[in-house]
């Protein structure tokens, strides 16, 4: 797991990269085809880091089990916040609340998921 989430991680990083520079894949381009496309990709793609990163990362120590925090998700939440708010430096890039709002329902929602099955795991251990 910790390979599948350095690899997506290095993709992003292309993908932010290219839209610095204002060469999106076409691939990219075309998700912004239909209308919210850019928010469903946001919605997905942090999503998805979140996911494979919670996996691949231990939880911090808690009494109780639904109080754990996401090591993961609080790493992409501060990542994706820089990388938001510096488009405004970029002339190809502009800063939008709904990207942070898709991006943290993303994160919120598949680490959440990515909770869930670690629960699950740890219960068919014991």
């Amino acid at each position: 797991m910790k390979w599948l989430s350095l690899l997506f991680f290095l993709a992003l990083v292309l993908i932010v990269i290219a839209a610095d520079q204002g060469q999106l894949p076409h691939f990219i381009k075309t998700l912004y085809k239909f209308p919210g496309g850019d928010k469903v990709g946001h919605f997905l793609l942090m999503g998805l880091l979140a996911f494979f990163v919670n996996l691949a990362l231990p939880l911090w120590p808690a009494e109780k089990p639904w109080r754990s925090l996401l090591i993961g998700s609080f790493v992409i939440i501060v990542v994706v916040t820089i990388e938001e708010a510096s488009q405004g430096l970029f002339k190809t890039r502009r800063m939008s609340w709904a990207d942070f709002i898709s991006s943290y329902a993303g994160i919120v929602s598949f680490g959440y998921a990515a909770w869930l099955l670690r629960l699950r795991r740890q219960r068919q251990v014991s």
